[in-house]
Order: structure tokens, then C-alpha cells, then sequence
């Protein structure tokens, strides 16, 4: 039951991956972000930044996969816990980063960006403000990634012209640029690209550029349209108005251990749109995508699943004799192969509908190791 939600949004995303025209060159929709600090101008990034928040020691991984789209995570270095941050650039010019699980009171940055690599203004949540100063940083324990965006647009009867109905689709990805040595480079790559085709790819723009080609194909494919015109005069045709949007960004980012996140969206028709993360962990001492029995003793299911409960009533106020049904489906939760570590703890990720209603979103639920550290493989543990 946990994964059935997951599997289904990634079986629905693989029906426009992996297409026939995978090997086409890009076009002139796809770009490629060069290396250099600018936060301003630069059209697309992937940036870490340190820096503070009042006395606090942060550290900050920024994706910028549009004119004014931002989107990233972000901890307190003494904690080390991950926070999902996402934003755009306001009328006054400023970046405003909210942060997911805030609760009732909103919490965000808001401040301005330029082009010698710095971000600051002022840190907003729990009635309080703080001001904060972030410097991209380049640090030899951090893999560098350069960023490839490729979107298009495609009218599903294209003789109708604007009367059409459209499926739009953009794609995000990193390229691993610097920051290891060429082979640890090389399996990062293929890793990345192999994740949801099975396939290799040496060209980041070929990569972004094959999942616009197999949406356009699928969208017209996938949709019959007898009785289309009549659908629309009676304003029933924006289910035919499909949508994908496909972004990575760098969830952690402290050798030996990187953390990518795959975020998806999908509008397939219907009364919503769906989306989840999925993440890939690696070990790049070993060059190694980790699994969760990698980082945990045989039998840590039981002790896992009690600490993620906790999560759950701490993260949704729940008292101890609210039982778990009061957010999730069931009265229990157990770890998925959904995952990603910091040097301080585990965070799972669950989908929309795996565990709860869709209207709570995708759940997020980070455990310190402190917790949990009698089923945790030493290795992995804090030194």
C-alpha cells in the first residue's frame, strides 16, 4: 500500500520518458547554465551557499530552473535537519524562499540576490524576524552541477490553432560538473540518467530534451478526441490541457554522501494533478547508490517504524492518545525505499495518497540518528 501511489505517479511520468526520440539533439528550448557565482543574471543554477541566520550557522543548496523560479533545502549546521524550500522573485525584486512543514505561522526568506554570489535580507517565521547572509561557496567536500533546462508546448489538434487544447512540459536536471574525479563523475552521470530510462546518456541536453520529446509524443498519443469540440463548447476541455514538470535539485551535499531529489508533477486530466519526490542516495567514496538495508541492521523495521510514528505526532501535534489514523490511513507507518540521510539523521519521504489523503501533501518525516542509532550501520552514524 505504501508504494502503490509512488509506483503509479512514476509508471504515469514513465509513459513520456524514455521515448523513441531520446537520441534527438536539443533544440533551441534547452540551455545550459556555465559556472560562475552569479545569482542574479545567471538564467539557471545549482548553487551551495553557507552562511547564517541570526548567530546560526546555515547551509544552503539553491536550485534556479527559471526567470524567477527557486526551489531548494536548506539547515542549521548543529542540527543538521532538512528543510524544503521553494520561491520566486516578488515585484519588489526580492527572493522570497518559503519552508515547507512551517505550520500555522509562515516561514521564509525574503531578501535580494546579486551577482557576486550573495543572498541576505531577513529570515520571517514564529513571530519573529532574524536577518540572514548567504555567499555561494565552493567547497572541496561538494560536487558541483551544472543545470539543463529544456520545456516545449504541443497543441493536441494543431489545425485548431488557439482553440487547442495544449500539454505543456518542462524538464529540469543536473549535471555533475566538478568536485570529483572523473570516474566518481561518470557513475553520478549514469546513475542520474539511468534512474527512469535504463539508459546512459553523455549529453545533459539530450537528457532534459528526452522528456519533452516523449510527452509530446504520449499527449497526442494518449488522447482520443472524438467529441473534442463539442467538449469544449461546453466548457469541458481543460482536462485535455495536460501538464509535466520534471526538476532535480541537490538535497545534501557533504562528501562521501550526496543526496538527489527528482521532483515530478503530472495534470493527466481529472480533478487534480499529482506529484511526489523520489530520492537517490549515494555514497561516492564507494561509488554507491545506497538502499535503506545499506544504512540500517537486519530487523530495523520495528524500531524505524517507531520513530517515524513519533515523527508523525510531533510534526502533526497529535497527543499520545490521538492515534495515527487522525492523519494517516492506517494506525502504523513503516519506512519505504524513499530516502536520504545527513550526518544527523534520516528523512522519508511519502507520496501523496501513500500513507494519507492527498489533501496532506507530500509527508515528510525526518528521525534523528540519536533515536534510532542500535539499528543504524556504524558507518553512518555522527563521529
Amino acid at each position: 500500500m505504501q508504494k502503490q501511489c509512488l509506483l503509479l505517479l512514476a509508471a504515469t511520468i514513465g509513459l513520456f520518458s524514455c521515448g523513441q526520440n531520446s537520441n534527438k539533439k536539443n533544440g533551441d528550448s534547452s540551455n545550459v547554465a556555465t559556472e560562475s557565482i552569479a545569482l542574479a543574471t545567471d538564467p539557471y543554477f545549482s548553487k551551495h551557499l553557507k552562511g547564517t541566520v541570526a548567530d546560526a550557522a546555515v547551509t544552503m543548496e539553491l536550485l534556479k530552473s527559471g526567470s524567477k523560479e527557486y526551489a531548494g533545502w536548506y539547515s542549521y549546521d548543529k542540527i543538521n535537519q532538512p528543510i524544503k524550500i521553494w520561491g520566486s522573485v516578488d515585484s519588489t525584486g526580492n527572493l522570497v524562499l518559503h519552508e515547507d512543514d512551517a505550520g500555522e505561522v509562515p516561514q521564509y526568506f525574503e531578501g535580494k540576490v546579486d551577482d557576486q554570489g550573495t543572498f541576505e535580507g531577513t529570515w520571517h517565521g514564529d513571530n519573529k524576524s532574524f536577518p540572514f547572509h548567504l555567499t555561494v561557496t565552493k567547497e572541496d567536500s561538494t560536487i558541483s552541477f551544472a543545470v539543463t533546462v529544456a520545456a516545449d508546448s504541443v497543441l493536441l489538434v494543431p489545425s485548431w490553432k488557439e482553440k487547442s487544447p495544449i500539454g505543456r512540459v518542462s524538464a529540469t536536471v543536473l549535471w555533475p560538473a566538478a568536485g570529483a574525479d572523473a570516474a566518481t563523475l561518470n557513475f553520478l552521470r549514469d546513475s542520474i540518467t539511468s534512474l527512469d530510462c535504463k539508459q546512459v546518456y553523455t549529453d545533459p541536453a539530450q537528457y532534459a530534451q528526452q522528456y519533452v520529446d516523449s510527452f509530446k509524443a504520449s499527449y497526442v498519443m494518449m488522447n482520443d478526441t472524438t467529441g473534442l469540440s463539442s467538449m469544449i463548447s461546453e466548457g469541458m476541455g481543460m482536462s485535455y490541457n495536460w501538464d509535466q514538470q520534471t526538476k532535480m535539485l541537490v538535497a545534501w551535499n557533504s562528501y562521501p554522501y550526496l543526496a538527489l531529489e527528482r521532483f515530478i508533477y503530472a495534470f493527466t486530466g481529472g480533478a487534480h494533478g499529482n506529484h511526489s519526490s523520489r530520492y537517490q542516495m549515494f555514497d561516492l567514496a564507494k561509488k554507491k547508490e545506497l538502499e535503506v538495508t545499506d544504512v540500517f541492521k537486519p530487523g530495523f523495521e520495528a524500531t524505524l517504524g517507531n520513530a517515524l510514528a513519533k515523527a508523525v505526532r510531533t510534526k502533526y501535534k497529535l497527543k499520545d492518545n490521538e492515534p495515527l489514523q487522525s492523519v494517516l490511513f492506517e494506525n502504523k507507518i513503516e519506512p519505504n525505499d524513499n530516502f536520504f540521510f545527513t550526518n544527523r539523521g534520516v528523512l522519508f519521504s511519502y507520496a501523496p495518497y501513500e500513507i494519507a489523503a492527498y489533501a496532506n501533501g507530500q509527508i515528510t518525516l525526518f528521525v534523528p540518528f540519536s533515536e534510532i542509532k542500535d539499528v543504524v550501520n556504524a558507518e553512518y552514524l555522527p563521529k
